[in-house]
């Protein structure tokens, strides 16, 4: 019993710390979350305008790709025409 009383009592006196270092913890992210918010928008947009100016650059390759899909294969129209249709 005396045993299981003194880590008790040795838990219990590391409780301050261990809040002390919780509170400085959720502190520091917090800060780290408000630079971050200020960021945020300048790399979202550039992201999207990134993603706008690949598919402006790969549109020949998209044409060519769509135009293949449309023609098809006459060989293969029995294994296809079923997956075109449903």
């Amino acid at each position: 019993m005396g045993r299981a009383w003194g880590a008790f009592k040795d838990t219990e006196a590391e409780r301050p710390a261990y809040l002390r270092e919780t509170a400085k913890l959720a502190r520091d992210q917090n800060q780290q979350d408000v630079e971050q918010t200020r960021e945020n928008p300048h790399i979202v947009a550039r992201e999207i305008q990134g993603e706008f100016d690949r598919f402006h650059d790969r549109q020949p390759a998209y044409r060519k790709e769509i135009d293949n899909q449309l023609r098809g294969d006459p060989e293969k129209i029995k294994e296809t025409l079923p997956h075109v249709l449903y």
